[in-house]
């Protein structure tokens, strides 16, 4: 205004202002002035612009703050977004600072309680993924060593045949050798042999409870003993105690005595220690589940069994005790040779131990991706309590629908991670830009995984178990925000069942395990974790305690 009045009184006492045509004649330098430019309507014309200049920039100063004001991208939670490249829509505002008629968008009580969200989620503190990295190094110190030191099994998806001639107790027919058709045990996932697995912590449901199968057939074996069904087996240089079956013999018809070691014999009712003679053939544990054969050494040792020649008969042995190791099933009658098993722990070691590289990398890809995202915004306390959560959980259905199967890995502590990206996402709907898409993402890289899980040796209970343990931990563990009264009863009576769903799942999936014990309760539910795509391809041997089938 001072200016304009300056200007104008200038002009006032004066001469007389020219015409546009006498102004468009005169030349813009002033000659008496030196060179001086000076042009008073030019003057004029400079301060217009430059007011309109000003004027533009403070719209486009006013826009930006609507940009910012209704969201990043351009849309705001419930409606009446701003562009860049454009108006605001239904506003009045374009980036050359021009007004367009129309009503004033009206911001709903939804996107104002969306924006001031937004702007307290920003300024909430972020975590350093303590718990992610150290997690992941201990598995990969795990899985380095355990390579180093227990080499590789085979690679193959089933147990690989073989037909070997061996010696044997056998006297019928006079011969002194059989041909033994053996398994020996493989890996998929470049990595160990399964008996090294459990060795290091593995789940195996035999070593963590007194299984009611194996019971059964360790007291028919008790019977057979009882009954005095066994003996010292001669057949010429090879001798060993063993069952009738075994030796050849029906009901005990060999001679009590025999003097010379040349003839084919069997003793009943006497070790071969108590003959005075000196056995080659001993007990051999040759499955995951305690299945024990007398043999000698070379055929034990060619099917990778466990050989213990200080004693004379399978009656003696524990082989859980050497398969499972800590003394976690050892025998607690002598007399009867029932064995106890409590090896509790293993619900949480077989977190840190991988099947082979392959399912390390993956899992750890996925770990590392999840992990990271979520203790950033949750801390390292939290997104442990969750993951130790899930991870027992899906030991848990593991161990109740596959308990003769070998599980390790964090199988089921990354899917309860994924439930977690579930669980915030659902909390935090109304803020996110595109909703919709990530949980169409997240959906569909669970069910792909779940998908690989129906192959052979990848434990999908575990899958499905870490998923339904990890998404109640998740509601009680994961600090959420509130978008108004509604929104803050539903999370809170979320809140409070998922506090009972957890502890009855954890409850119920001890007491399924511990005292149930059946997983034929659904035949189908073996497809869950193994479709059979080819013959063979779902091994027996890990969903039945005797099976027809077995390895070590």
């Amino acid at each position: 205004v001072c200016v304009c009045v300056c200007v104008s009184v200038s002009v006032s006492e004066g001469p007389p202002v020219p015409t546009q045509a006498q102004l468009a004649q005169e030349p813009l330098v002033d000659q008496q002035r030196e060179g001086f430019l000076y042009n008073p309507n030019q003057a004029m014309e400079y301060y217009l612009k430059f007011v309109k200049a000003e004027k533009r920039l403070r719209h486009r100063r006013h826009h930006d703050y609507a940009v910012e004001f209704f969201g990043g991208d351009g849309s705001a939670a419930g409606g009446g977004g701003v562009s860049r490249s454009g108006t605001v829509r239904r506003g009045r505002i374009e980036p050359q600072g021009v007004q367009r008629r129309g009503r004033r968008p009206k911001r709903t009580k939804l996107q104002r309680q969306s924006t001031l969200i937004r702007r307290e989620v920003e300024t909430l503190p972020t975590f350093w993924p303590i718990f992610t990295i150290l997690v992941t190094l201990a598995q990969l110190v795990v899985m380095v060593t355990l390579l180093a030191l227990m080499g590789f099994a085979p690679i193959n998806y089933q147990s690989i045949e073989h037909m070997e001639e061996f010696k044997s107790l056998n006297i019928t027919g006079g011969n002194r050798t059989e041909l033994v058709t053996y398994y020996r045990s493989s890996n998929l996932w470049i990595g160990p042999t399964p008996r090294v697995l459990v060795e290091v912590g593995a789940k195996f449901s035999p070593c963590m409870r007194n299984d009611f199968h194996i019971r059964r057939r360790n007291a028919e074996a008790r019977d057979d003993f009882e009954q005095k069904n066994f003996g010292c087996c001669r057949n010429s240089e090879n001798i060993g105690t063993t069952v009738t079956s075994q030796c050849g013999v029906i009901n005990g018809n060999a001679p009590p005595d025999v003097e010379s070691l040349d003839d084919f014999a069997f003793i009943p009712q006497t070790l071969c220690s108590n003959a005075s003679v000196v056995p080659n053939f001993h007990p051999c544990c040759i499955s995951l589940t305690g299945r024990c054969e007398v043999m000698n050494i070379f055929q034990c040792d060619a099917r990778n069994g466990i050989f213990h020649e200080e004693l004379d008969s399978c009656f003696e042995v524990n082989c859980l005790e050497d398969i499972c190791g800590f003394r976690g099933a050892y025998v607690s009658s002598d007399e009867n040779m029932i064995y106890s098993a409590n090896q509790f722990w293993r619900w949480f070691l077989a977190i840190f131990t991988h099947l082979g590289i392959i399912h390390f990398i993956l899992v750890m890809a996925i770990q590392l991706y999840a992990g990271i995202k979520i203790e950033r915004t949750i801390g390292w306390l939290r997104i442990t309590l969750i993951y130790v959560i899930s991870g027992v959980g899906g030991n848990i259905l593991s161990a109740v629908f596959a308990p003769y199967e070998v599980n390790a890995g964090a199988s089921g502590a990354v899917f309860g991670l994924l439930g977690v990206l579930y669980v915030e996402l659902f909390q935090f709907w109304q803020i996110k830009d595109r909703a919709w898409l990530e949980l169409i993402v997240l959906t569909a890289f669970v069910l792909l995984l779940l998908g690989v899980g129906t192959l052979p040796y990848v434990d999908n209970w575990a899958h499905i178990g870490g998923f339904i343990y990890g998404v109640p931990a998740a509601v009680i563990f994961v600090p959420y925000i509130t978008f108004g009264t509604w929104d803050s009863y539903r999370k809170r009576i979320a809140l409070l069942i998922s506090i009972p769903l957890l502890l009855a799942l954890l409850a119920g999936g001890f007491m399924a395990f511990y005292l149930i014990q059946d997983p034929s309760f659904c035949p189908a539910c073996q497809y869950i974790n193994c479709v059979p795509y080819a013959p063979g391809l779902c091994p027996e041997e890990y969903s039945d305690p005797n099976p027809q089938v077995f390895s070590l």
